[in-house]
């Protein structure tokens, strides 16, 4: 069967082709009068069986046009011989035409017949496809265990599941060493079980170390069949492994994003409780803090982006330094210097404070002012600088706020190093001195 579908995928084309169809049609039944004429006294008797042959290749080749067509000739040369006096089987009247209505009635069921057969095939093979193509997006194969021999009857599909070469013999032996002792374990008890308990089905995961060494999850849905002399277990094997690394990440994520809003409301907690403290009027107050989240919502903003992986400094710094950019008073430069998302955050929150303070009695204060923020990596460490000219005179306030607190201990506790805040008249300095391995 596998020979013939095979030889009607190779003539399709002939088929398809009227142009190639019918010249081959009238080559069949000229090669059926040779024949005839060759065979001499052997077929000289039977007219009609020599153009059953043409119709049948005719049907198949070239299909059921061309096929009828080979009918109709063959119908006519028929009569022809069969009106031959000196034939053996002469035939008159009502006996020639019940022969020519036979030969005409046979040959198109066996054009039917055909026809049929090879559209039915051309299903068949289409389906099949299809449902190759659906287990191998699926990652699915099927399998077929034999228990009293321990014989696995392997498929292509089964052997690319387990990364097996196609044409390889899968012994059990190999499995069985592959697959994890415990996992082993539980295959053969669910599947003792099952024979006990006459439940048919059975489904379990497993874990395999495939022969390239890649470690995949497999989830085997298996039926046990009971013949006279025998049991063997037909099943799915399917290769779960996206699915299960999906649902780790997704624990992980939750466990996460739980961390990181327990520590997001524990700062938020901070910031409300450090501004509150004091003498401060509620506007005040409000102000303040509507600053402080905005900065704080900024940073989240600039870690999201990056999936909370470490962010840039350059990008950091700009981020939060955005609504300040468009007077041109402040200049952002240095090297590509990488921070983790907690001192981008405390980074974050110490530039929105010394910008509000820049703002407030600084170098933003006024039009002649002006912001340096610079930084450098060398021998080991990592030296940021606020520095601010050109504003007002500078004097060193009398009590540290909380603004100066997120700078000088948040900021130092975060990088791990010593800020330095020097309150010069021409303008307030603040540095970051820190090794770059805590960054």
């Amino acid at each position: 069967m596998l020979n013939f579908w095979s030889l009607a995928q190779r003539t399709r084309p002939i088929r398809a082709n009227p142009a190639l169809g019918y010249p081959l049609a009238l080559l069949l039944v000229g090669l059926a009068i040779l024949v005839r004429f060759v065979a001499g006294s052997v077929l000289y008797p039977f007219p009609i069986l020599t153009f059953y042959l043409p119709v049948i290749v005719a049907a198949f080749l070239c299909g059921p046009g061309p096929a009828l067509m080979t009918v109709a000739l063959g119908t006519s040369l028929s009569a022809y011989f069969l009106l031959q006096v000196p034939n053996p089987l002469h035939f008159e009247g009502v006996g020639l035409l019940i022969a020519l209505a036979f030969y005409i009635c046979t040959n198109g069921l066996i054009i039917a017949l055909m026809d049929g057969m090879l559209k039915a095939m051309e299903s068949q093979h289409a389906t099949a496809q299809r449902l190759q193509l659906a287990m191998e997006a699926g990652g699915l194969a099927v399998f077929e265990y034999e228990l009293a021999q321990e014989k696995v009857v392997a498929t292509p599909e089964l052997n690319r599941l387990l990364g097996f070469a196609p044409a390889t013999g899968i012994d059990v032996a190999q499995v069985r060493g592959l697959v994890r002792p415990h996992d082993w374990d539980r295959l053969r008890v669910a599947a003792r079980q099952a024979i006990q308990s006459g439940r048919p089905d059975f489904e379990l995961e497993f874990q395999m170390r495939r022969p390239d060494g890649v470690l995949r999850w497999y989830c085997l849905s298996a039926q046990i069949q009971r013949e006279k002399t025998a049991e063997k277990i037909l099943g799915v094997l399917s290769d779960i492994t996206a699915r299960k690394e999906l649902g780790e990440t997704r624990e992980l994520l939750l466990k996460e994003m739980e961390h990181r809003i327990k520590n997001m409301l524990a700062t938020v907690g901070a910031i409300t409780g450090q501004t509150l403290r004091g003498d401060i009027t509620l506007p005040e107050a409000r102000k303040l803090l509507d600053g402080r989240f905005a900065a704080l919502g900024l940073a989240h903003q600039l870690l999201i982006r990056r999936q909370w992986r470490d962010a840039r400094l350059r990008d950091v710094a700009e981020t939060a330094l955005d609504p300040y950019l468009a007077s041109g008073q402040i200049a952002i430069g240095g090297p590509d210097c990488a921070l983790s998302p907690r001192r981008a955050l405390a980074m974050t929150l110490a530039l929105h404070e010394l910008a509000t303070n820049a703002i407030k009695y600084g170098a933003l204060s006024g039009p002649s002012g002006s912001v340096s923020v610079s930084w450098e990596t060398e021998k080991g460490r990592l030296l940021f600088c606020w520095r601010e000219t050109g504003g007002p005179v500078v004097t060193a306030p009398v009590r540290r706020g909380f603004g100066t607190q997120i700078i000088e201990r948040v900021l130092a506790a975060d990088f791990g190093g010593q800020v330095t805040m020097d309150w010069q008249p021409q303008g307030l300095s603040c540095t970051l001195s820190c090794p770059l391995h805590e960054v």
